[in-house]
Parts: C-alpha cells; structure tokens; sequence
C-alpha cells in the first residue's frame, strides 16, 4: 500500500477498486442511495449566509453595496426575489431595449456603409450583452444561489488538523478573485467616464456621412454611437439623448462589472474549493503496519470516514 493518495480522487477510487477493499464497495452500493439525499440537501439549502461563514479573505463589498448579497439571501431564505432584482430588471431592460432596438432599425434608414455598420453593431453589444446576463440571473437565481454554497468555508468536511492549511489556500486564491473584481470596476468606470467626460461621436456622421468619421469635422457629438428616429441635431432631442446615453452607459457600464464579477467570483471559489480537496487527499495519509492495515479495512477506521468525506465532497463538488 502507498504511504500517500495523491494527484487526484480518480486514482484514489482506480486503488481502491483494484485492491478490492470491501469498505469502498459498500460505498457504491449500500450507501448510494443515502448519499444522493444528502448531496441533494446540500446543494439546496435554504439558510442565509452570515460574514462568518464566507471563505477567508473573500470580499463580497460589491455584492452587498449593489443589493445583490441581500436578494441572494432573501432568495435563499424565502424562496422569493426581492424588490431589488425585480427593479434592476425593469431598470435594465427599460433603458437597454430601446437603444438596441434603435440601432438594428438605423440600417433601414440611414446611409451606412461596412465601417458605420459595425460601429452600430458594436455599440450596441453592451447593452444586449446586460440584458441577457441580467435575464440568465432572474430566470436561473435559483441555481446561482445554490452555487452560492461554494462561497462557505464549511463546503468541505475537512478534519480540524487540516484547517490551517486550507484557511491558507482559501486566502490566498480569494486575494487573486477579489484583485480582478477590483480590476473590472475600474476600468469599467474610467471607460464609463472617458465617455461621458469627452464624447467622441459625430451627431453629423450618423445622419448624414459614410466612410471615415474622423473626417467629419465639427457639430454637435454625441457619448454613443447611435441612432434614433428624432432629429437628434436639434434642440431638445439632442439635449433629451445625451442624458439618456448618460443613464445608460453609467447603468449598463457599472452592471456589467457587477454580474461579470459575481459569476467570476463563484469560479475562482469552485477553483479553490477543488484546491483544498486536493491538497487534503495529497497529504493523507496510510500507515503500512499490520495494525493499520487491519484498521483501514474496517468500515469504522479513521482513514475510511476521510476517504469517505473525500469522495462525498468531491461528488457535491460535481453536482
């Protein structure tokens, strides 16, 4: 018998197997069923998430300063979205749609050539890309918050000597989640900013030119590249638009970050998750002493419950 399972759980199992150990028969087998209950229980629980219980070193500040953290919970205990979602949701589509819907229906009516095409195209990719991920949230939040359960630092069932090490993975995978989720805020608002502060886009050249819009000089600018079926060169439909891509862009711009960085967040936690089970199962160890042996057989032996709870988290983990 080796002195450490190592790598990962498939080894583990392919060992076992081979050498025929009636303790892990009797997991597939007797006990198969028991543990779909209880996996099924775990992905699906109902109970709040406290600051206590998050893994160590994770930042939620985002989650909570954007009311997301509280429709989680709030989903999670009641089985009911909240207020919150359903007026981002509105929010979102109300000022998202008719900016999408716009720019398709400008082909039909304005002059545009191959360049000014996919300038429309492309300004208009953020707001259906906003609406879609605001809409996958809504219709899915009831798996997302049972992803929510990998943010725990009880996901596994580690034994005590082990939580030192694994407190250092968990802190140091979440330093990297929480620097990138920083990282997406603040390039999202210096973008944002940049656009609003110095708008770039000739009101002329949408209405009236093709070809290169560097070579329209003067007029009126405008932060997107859109069109609408105003005469948005005049007073007040120009004024009305501006503050419209104003709302739109801060809204769209700042919600991008936010769901781009809540979905990210619960990869990095899976990751580190899939970490510490790994590192837990490369330090077990197996004694080969005739005395260990005989208890390693046993179905009540030390090493059977930890490679018992390996193979169970690692199955939720799949789930």
């Amino acid at each position: 018998m080796l002195n450490y399972y190592h790598s990962h759980l498939p080894t583990v199992i392919g060992t076992l197997i081979k050498e025929n150990i009636p303790c892990f028969q009797v997991i597939f087998t007797k006990r198969q069923l028991a543990w779909t209950s209880v996996l099924h229980g775990a992905m699906n629980s109902k109970d709040v998430i406290t600051d206590s219980d998050i893994l160590d070193g994770l930042s939620i500040k985002y989650l909570k300063f954007f009311g997301l953290w509280s429709v989680i919970n709030r989903y999670r205990s009641t089985g009911k979205r909240s207020g919150i979602i359903k007026f981002k949701v509105f929010l979102t589509l109300l000022l998202s749609i008719p900016y999408i819907f716009c720019q398709y229906l400008s082909y039909f009516v304005i002059e545009v050539d191959l360049q000014k095409a996919t300038f429309l195209n492309l300004h208009s990719l953020p707001a259906l890309q906003i609406c879609s991920k605001v809409l996958v949230f809504w219709f899915r939040i009831d798996n997302v918050c049972r992803l929510y359960n990998l943010i725990r630092k009880d996901f596994l069932t580690l034994p005590e000597k082990k939580r030192d090490e694994a407190k250092n993975i968990y802190k140091k995978i979440t330093r990297t989640s929480n620097m990138l989720c920083k990282a997406a805020f603040i390039v999202n608002s210096s973008i944002v900013a940049m656009y609003i502060i110095q708008p770039g886009i000739s009101v002329d050249y949408i209405l009236y030119h093709t070809g290169n819009m560097g070579a329209v000089k003067g007029g009126r600018m405008k932060i997107m590249h859109g069109w609408y079926p105003l005469p948005i060169d005049k007073y007040p439909y120009y004024e009305a638009i501006f503050v419209y891509e104003t709302m739109l862009i801060i809204w769209d711009g700042i919600l991008l970050a936010v769901y781009d960085s809540l979905f990210y967040q619960l990869l990095m936690c899976l990751y580190a998750q899939f970490t510490v089970l790994g590192h837990h199962l490369a330090t077990l160890k197996i004694e080969t002493t005739e005395v260990h042996k005989i208890t390693f057989y046993h179905s009540r032996s030390p090493i059977y419950k930890e490679l018992y709870n390996i193979i169970k988290d690692h199955k939720k983990l799949l789930r």
